[in-house]
């Protein structure tokens, strides 16, 4: 998604001559110009206003699975840890359950029934939100702009959740 305005690009390219063993560089630059498509009768505020919200959800998105990465490799070392402990494996696997919540993975029918957040549940908000922003050329709705807000609101509890839980995992396995 560009906006529309002026933009340049400088296109560089390097020749190696052989005879002369030298390096030449040789670089273009073009000025070009972004029109609005005519059809699109939205404002240039209403344009910024989606392009914030796209990047919103494609930068949470991105938090959203590098932390659920994070979350899988502490289950996985916490699992490890569980298998070899001899004396603290109540810490350690109460300790995997709530890391497990946070992976999105459910221990029981009762807790599968509860509605919290999870890394995998907020990533999939956001790809749905993104789709809804970036895809149209309509102005965001006041649902889509408080949907976002929401999950925003949500992906810093859990990376809230997660930084503690850090902590924790990191003095439970000294």
């Amino acid at each position: 998604l560009t906006s529309p305005s002026t933009y340049s690009s400088t296109l560089t390219s390097v020749s190696l001559v052989i005879k002369r063993n030298g390096t030449v560089f040789q670089s273009s630059t073009q000025t070009f110009s972004i029109k609005m498509d005519p059809r699109v009768k939205n404002s240039m505020a209403d344009l910024q206003k989606q392009h914030a919200l796209s990047m919103d959800c494609y930068e949470g998105r991105l938090t959203a699975r590098a932390s659920m990465e994070a979350v899988v490799a502490a289950r996985k070392m916490l699992q490890d840890k569980i298998e070899k402990a001899g004396t603290n494996v109540a810490d350690l696997k109460a300790l995997e359950q709530e890391v497990a919540a946070l992976d999105g993975a459910r221990r029981s029918r009762r807790a599968a029934a509860e509605s919290s957040a999870s890394f995998g549940s907020v990533e999939a908000s956001f790809a749905g939100l993104f789709g809804n922003v970036h895809h149209t050329e309509m102005t965001p709705t006041t649902q889509t702009i408080a949907a976002v807000k929401q999950t925003k609101d949500q992906l810093i509890l859990l990376v809230n959740k997660w930084t503690a839980l850090k902590n924790k995992i990191s003095a439970a396995v000294k």
